[in-house]
This record gives structure tokens, C-alpha cells and sequence, in this order.
């Protein structure tokens, strides 16, 4: 570990002085959300982390640049769930020490305007909404108490399904039935949900207003993405006080205190294995990094297709995970499932973010 504090998380090269260990307990390959949670969470538990980040700004779509005297977001617009009354906000606010702090985009958040002049200003609290829509879609009422049940179902079911992905194959009986209300939402479209309730297409259009956030319209999208991002902004909408890339900065600050680090401009090129287990990886410069643990969150696809070797990269396992990359957007939840040709040992000893 360093013997003083890293005050500037992420740079090339370890700095100066930095007593850099000969095995990482984890290597995170990727800094975008999900890799700087993971790490900051390892080093939470205690462990030394080594991040490493292609790009040479770390953190994802939570990164900025500057043209001039402005900073620009290249990706964080409004996040919702960031105060303590939600568990996002919870565990970010002790991965960071409560360094990270949030503004509140004000008690209207977001405003949609239709063309015949109506204007809805969605509210920051579930009572005022429901209250708003009420109001505005007076013949409605029962739709509009109907989805937002819908969403509580919904987005209470997915708890279990996320519990279940952690259970071993062999109690699938058990989890199949916890998880029944999770996968139907997984199977039927958000157009087809709210066509069930009401044929007013405004009323619909505002219910489905935010399927920008996940990025398919509702005809494409799953029920269960969708109540997932009602619930999301139910209580409103924040931003990263410093901006966003307070986020990277904060998190990774959490990897660097526990006497981890960041390293940019490291380009993985291959994750190393023997004995069909991952010891480390290699950068495109030949230098190999050991750590007893290795966590990709470059992707499924992009993990699959460029990090594995070759012996793995053409078995049929691997195939079968491409192909599930490719089928376009869904709702994607860590882990992957079915036998690979490493049999009961995970490939990368942890799961793929």
C-alpha cells in the first residue's frame, strides 16, 4: 500500500512512491457505473483493486470534457434514486463516503408538451403524479391506478428475480416460482401493457414518456424495463453536484483509499488463464498484470469476442453468449447462464457486469 494518501485516483501509470502489490486481490477490466461499483465495493470489503480503463478519461458515460471554459456531460442527464430513502442512493452514498452529493432538479423534473398545447410537468413525488394525471385524464382514473399498480407489482417482483440469479441451477423449481410475475413482464412489451389498460393514446404516450432513459420506444421494450424506470423518477430527478464526473471521481477515490488504483489508456488485450482459471490479464503492450480474481466490465459481447482466449472463444458456450448479445435491447442482469467449456468453474471467477 502507499505510504500517503492518492489524492488524484486515476493517472497512466501508478504514481510515484505507490508500493504496487506482485498479486491484486481483483482486477476490474472496464470504469464505466457497473466496473467503478464493483471496485469500490471490493475495496470496501478490504481488497486491493487495480481498475483498468481503455479510454484515457475513466468512467464511462459518467465522464466529461471541456471545450474552452465549459464542461459537457457526455452522458448523465437526470438520475433518480440517489437519496437515502432508495437503496442505489444508500450504497452510493457509503461507497463514497458521502463525499458524492446530489441536487435535486426541482419539485417538476421533467415536462412533456403535446401540440395541441398540453403541457404535463411531471412532479417529484408518486402522490402529486398520480394526483396530476387524475386531474388531466379525468375518464381515466382506473387506468391510471391500474399502471401504476402494474409498476408496483412489477418492480417488487424483480427483487426476487435478482435474488434467484444468485441461487445454483439445481433450485430452479423454487426459483421459477418466485420469479413468475418478473418474466412475464420480461415477455410482454410496454405498448401491449398499457393497450390493455386504456385506449387513450395521450394518456399512453405519458405513461411511456420516458422510454428515452432505456432507449426503446414501447412497442420494443419489455414491461419490466419500463416500470423499472417509472419507479426510478418516482421521487424525481437529480444531478452530481461538481458534475458528472464527480461520480467517477468519487467511487474511484473509494478504490484508491483501500490501496487500489486506476490505471487509463490500458488497453486489455487478453485475460490470462491456466488451469482454466483467470490469473491476470494482458495489455496490448505485452505487460501482464497478476490478481486472484478477474472482473470483466467491458461488456458480455466485447468480453466474449476480444478478452477470452482463444480455446474459449470458439467453443460453443461462447457462441451461444454472442448470440444473446447481439439480439438487441433488453433488460440485461449480471451473470451468465449455461455450461461452458470450464465446466463448474466460472471463466473469469466472477460474473461479467
Amino acid at each position: 500500500m502507499s505510504d500517503r494518501p492518492v489524492r488524484h485516483p486515476w493517472s497512466k501509470n501508478l504514481p510515484s512512491g505507490f508500493a504496487a502489490p506482485a498479486l491484486w486481490d481483483s482486477i476490474v477490466i472496464g470504469s464505466g457505473m457497473g466496473g467503478m461499483t464493483c471496485a469500490a465495493m471490493l475495496a470496501a470489503l478490504g481488497q486491493r483493486v487495480l481498475v483498468l480503463e481503455q479510454h484515457y478519461v475513466p468512467g464511462g458515460f459518467t465522464h466529461s470534457f471541456k471545450r474552452g471554459k465549459y464542461h459537457w456531460d457526455v452522458g448523465v442527464h437526470a438520475v433518480g434514486e440517489v437519496t437515502e430513502r432508495s437503496m442505489p442512493g444508500r450504497l452510493l452514498a457509503g461507497l463514497t463516503g458521502r463525499r458524492l452529493q446530489w441536487a435535486s432538479l426541482g419539485p417538476v423534473y421533467d415536462a412533456f408538451v403535446f401540440p395541441d398545447g398540453l403541457r404535463l410537468g411531471f412532479p417529484d413525488n408518486p402522490q402529486a403524479f398520480r394526483a396530476l394525471l387524475h386531474d388531466t385524464f379525468p375518464a381515466e382514473r382506473d387506468a391510471v391506478d391500474a399502471y401504476f399498480a402494474r409498476v408496483r407489482d412489477v418492480s417488487a417482483a424483480m427483487r426476487s428475480y435478482y435474488l434467484a440469479r444468485l441461487a445454483p441451477p439445481s433450485a430452479h423449481v423454487f426459483t421459477d416460482m418466485f420469479t413468475r410475475t418478473a418474466r412475464r413482464a420480461f415477455g410482454e412489451t410496454a405498448k401491449h401493457a398499457l393497450d390493455r389498460l386504456t385506449d387513450d393514446s395521450r394518456l399512453k404516450t405519458v405513461l411511456a414518456a420516458q422510454w428515452a432513459y432505456h432507449g426503446a420506444t414501447p412497442s420494443r421494450a419489455s414491461l419490466a424495463i419500463q416500470a423499472l424506470v417509472t419507479k426510478h423518477f418516482q421521487w424525481g430527478g437529480y444531478y452530481p453536484v461538481g458534475g458528472s464526473s464527480a461520480i467517477a471521481r468519487e467511487l474511484l477515490q473509494t478504490v484508491a483509499d483501500a490501496g487500489g488504483y486506476t490505471r487509463i489508456s490500458a488497453d486489455v488485450e487478453q485475460i490470462v488463464l491456466e488451469n482454466g482459471a483467470a490469473v491476470g490479464v494482458r495489455l496490448r503492450d505485452g505487460e501482464e498484470i497478476r490478481a486472484r480474481r478477474v472482473i470483466s466490465a467491458a461488456g458480455v459481447a466485447s468480453t466474449v469476442q476480444r478478452l477470452l482466449p482463444r480455446e474459449v472463444a470458439d467453443t460453443r458456450w461462447a457462441a451461444s453468449v454472442r448470440a444473446a448479445a447481439g439480439a438487441g435491447p433488453r433488460l440485461s442482469v449480471p451473470g451468465l447462464q449455461g455450461r461452458h467449456p470450464l465446466g463448474r468453474r466460472r471463466c473469469l471467477q466472477s460474473l461479467v457486469l
